[in-house]
C-alpha cells in the first residue's frame, strides 16, 4: 500500500528521532565495557609492579643470605659453639696479634633461635688486659670475617696498676643454610679465613693511638698558653712647640723700631714673614706662638708655647728653639 505524503513525512521524522537514541544506547554499552577493561588493565599493571617489587626484594635478601651462609658459624649448633669458643680462646693468646689476655673466662649461653634459619650463640669473654691489649684483641676480632658481631663491652681499672678488668658480650649466628668456599653445605667447621699477614704499621698506629691514653685518670687541663710579652715601649719623645713648618721658620732679624725692639721671623713654607714687638703673636702651621721677650744685645728672643716658654737665637729656626725650665724664666 503506498504511503501518502503525510505518512512519508511522519515517518521521515520518526527516523530522525530514532537515530540519535540508537547512536546513545550504542555509546553507553561499549563505551562503559571499555572505561570497565581500562580499570581492569591499570589494575594488572598495579599489581605487576608490586609483584615485580616483591621478586626484586627477595632477590637481594637472598643475596645477603647467600653471603652470610658462608661466613655463618657450622649449621650444627653445638659444633658452632664448641668450635667458636675455641677460635675466642685462641685469639686472647694469639701470638699473631699478641693480645695475651690473663686470667681468662669464656661463659657460652645457651643457643636462641632465629626463626627457621638457624640459631644465635653468645659468649661472655673476660679477663686482664692492658689498653694496648685489648686494642689488638679487638684488631683480631674485626679482622675474622665471621658472622659475628661485638653487643657490650665493660671495662674496670685494677688497683695500683696499668692492667684493666675486662667483660666482653659477642654474638654469632649459626644459619641451617652455612656453606663452605665450594658451596657445598658446611656442618661442623668454622668458615675459613684468608691467610692475610696482620698488617703491622697499621695496627701499631691503632696501638700509639689508644693504647697510650690514660682513661682512667682524673682529668687535667692543659696549662694555659703564655701570652707572648708585648715589645718594649719607645719612650715617648717630648713634642717639639712648632710642628712641620717650625724647622723652615727662622729668626731673621732682632732690631729696635722707635725704642722699642722687634724680631723678624720668616716662614720658608708658607711664603710669611712677621715683625713682632713684645706680647704679639703669630701662627705657624697648626702652633700659635707668643713672643714673651726680645734681647737685642744677646741676639735671643723668648717665645711661649702651649704654657712653655723656649729660646731662639738669631739666625736659629723654631725647631731648634730650646725650652727654659720654669727656675729660670
Amino acid at each position: 500500500m503506498a504511503l501518502s505524503k503525510r505518512e512519508k513525512n511522519l515517518s521521515i521524522a520518526a527516523g530522525v528521532l530514532f537515530i540519535p537514541f540508537v547512536i546513545w544506547l550504542l555509546i553507553g554499552i561499549f563505551g562503559g565495557s571499555t572505561s570497565e577493561l581500562k580499570a581492569q588493565k591499570d589494575k594488572l599493571i598495579e599489581d605487576i609492579n608490586a609483584a615485580q617489587k616483591t621478586i626484586r626484594k627477595g632477590r637481594e635478601a637472598q643475596k645477603r643470605l647467600d653471603a652470610w651462609n658462608k661466613i655463618s658459624l657450622p649449621e650444627d649448633v653445638q659444633a658452632a659453639a664448641s668450635r667458636y669458643k675455641v677460635w675466642l680462646m685462641e685469639l686472647c693468646d694469639s701470638d699473631e696479634y699478641n693480645a695475651k689476655f690473663r686470667n681468662t673466662q669464656f661463659k657460652p649461653s645457651t643457643p636462641k633461635p632465629v626463626g627457621d634459619v638457624g640459631a644465635q650463640l653468645t659468649v661472655k669473654v673476660s679477663g686482664e688486659a692492658s689498653l694496648e691489649q685489648l686494642t689488638r684483641w679487638l684488631y683480631g676480632f674485626y679482622s675474622a670475617d665471621y658472622l659475628h658481631q661485638i653487643k657490650g663491652v665493660t671495662i674496670n681499672p685494677e688497683d695500683e696498676s696499668n692492667k684493666l678488668r675486662v667483660d666482653i658480650t659477642v654474638e654469632a649466628l649459626a644459619l641451617k643454610g652455612a656453606v663452605g668456599a665450594d658451596d657445598k653445605p658446611r656442618k661442623e667447621a668454622l668458615p675459613e679465613l684468608p691467610e692475610e699477614p696482620v698488617d703491622a704499621e697499621l695496627l701499631g698506629k691503632y696501638c700509639d693511638a689508644i693504647g697510650g691514653r690514660a682513661i682512667f685518670s682524673r682529668y687535667s687541663p692543659p696549662p694555659p698558653v703564655r701570652q707572648p710579652d708585648p715589645p718594649p715601649s719607645r719612650p715617648v719623645e717630648p713634642a717639639r712647640p712648632l710642628f712641620d713648618h717650625g724647622k723652615f721658620t727662622e729668626v731673621t732679624g732682632i732690631t729696635e723700631i722707635d725704642g722699642r725692639p722687634q724680631v723678624w721671623i720668616r716662614s720658608r713654607t708658607l711664603g710669611k714673614e712677621y715683625r713682632l714687638f713684645e706680647g704679639e703673636s703669630f701662627e705657624v702651621g697648626p702652633v700659635r706662638a707668643k713672643i714673651l721677650d726680645i734681647q737685642v744685645a744677646q741676639r735671643t728672643i723668648t717665645s711661649e708655647v702651649d704654657g712653655k716658654q723656649y729660646q731662639i737665637a738669631l739666625g736659629d729656626n723654631l725647631r731648634d728653639a730650646k725650652e727654659l725650665d720654669a727656675g729660670n724664666e
